[in-house]
């Protein structure tokens, strides 16, 4: 039986009703994304049906990414309070790591020190760099912020790798038009990139503008911890991405026409710039090879094996 027809049979026995997107999609997140099963069991229905565009399976399937990196940052409000001198960043189910809260500048100090013609290149600069909104996360917790922005896109890249399995268990490869649409939504794929780079920045400015911030970002060894298992894991969810795509275009590739980086469908006029994602993805990787985004080996945690 297909999970999709798993999905609705056990919703039809147990609620006699129509299932909700929520419904539907804890019950994708229960075989292919268990360990955020908590996260979304918690977000609110309201929202998740807001986030989820699109009456079909099919269309809200999309925005999973989008519903999980939500989710998380509102269970990540129910774990951490105000007064709390711990910051908790729940990785898994296994992993929550606790950083000590600390005093730094707002994100937005980087314009100052980064070049326009970069900052206009980086897809999410102004909305977590850039920003005119003192309360948001990023302003108001400098470096704090950009950490739990870092962990919400990892587990936007793992829902979208894990979708890749689900489509391909319950539409096979009888619709394309579903596999243009998952490869057309992937700027999941080079967030992790961006906020490398945001980090970079951050430890270059702060190094140059304040060495006490910068000695306390790279002395604290839970903040190398997350970023060192985010930065190992992620950089996996990538290539198995990466690999995915190219049996996704392989077995649609009779029913479609793919040229200079658009597809469509045979037959149709409306085309999709399915390369633009997987080029920001190397052009990001291209800029953290330059010689000044080394600082960020000051975030790597050591690893001590055995054998050392």
């Amino acid at each position: 039986m297909k999970p999709l027809l798993t999905i609705i049979l056990f919703f039809s026995f147990s609620y006699s009703k129509t299932p909700s997107k929520k419904e539907v999609l804890l019950s994708i997140a229960q075989k292919y994304l268990p360990d955020n099963v908590v996260v979304l069991k918690k977000y609110d229905e309201a929202t998740v049906n807001f986030l989820a565009r699109g009456d079909s399976l099919e269309e809200y399937i999309c925005d999973f990414s989008t519903v999980i990196h939500e989710g998380f940052h509102k269970f990540e409000d129910g774990i951490n309070f105000y007064d709390d001198t711990l910051r908790h960043y729940r990785l898994d189910d296994s992993t929550t790591i606790a950083i000590r809260k600390f005093k730094s500048f707002p994100s937005r100090k980087l314009n100052d020190f980064v070049p326009t013609a970069i900052q206009k290149e980086i897809f999410r600069y102004s909305t977590y760099i850039n920003s005119a909104d003192s309360n948001d996360d990023t302003q108001q917790n400098g470096f704090l912020g950009l950490l739990e922005e870092y962990a919400a896109y990892y587990q936007s890249l793992k829902a979208y790798t894990s979708t890749y399995y689900f489509l391909k268990d319950t539409f096979g490869w009888t619709k394309p038009q579903v596999w243009i649409n998952y490869l057309n939504n992937g700027s999941e794929i080079y967030a992790i990139n961006e906020f490398k780079l945001f980090f970079s920045w951050y430890l270059q400015y702060s190094k140059s503008k304040s060495p006490d911030i910068y000695k306390k970002i790279v002395s604290d060894s839970n903040i190398k911890r997350l970023y060192t298992k985010i930065d190992f894991n992620s950089k996996q969810l990538i290539n198995t991405f990466l690999v995915n795509r190219d049996n996704i275009i392989a077995n649609i590739k009779s029913r479609t026409e793919y040229q200079g980086g658009i597809i469509k469908l045979v037959g149709t006029e409306v085309g999709y710039n399915i390369d633009e994602h997987v080029k920001t993805l190397r052009k990001t990787e291209v800029l953290l090879k330059e010689s000044n985004q080394k600082i960020l080996k000051q975030l790597k945690e050591v690893i001590i094996t055995q054998n050392d």
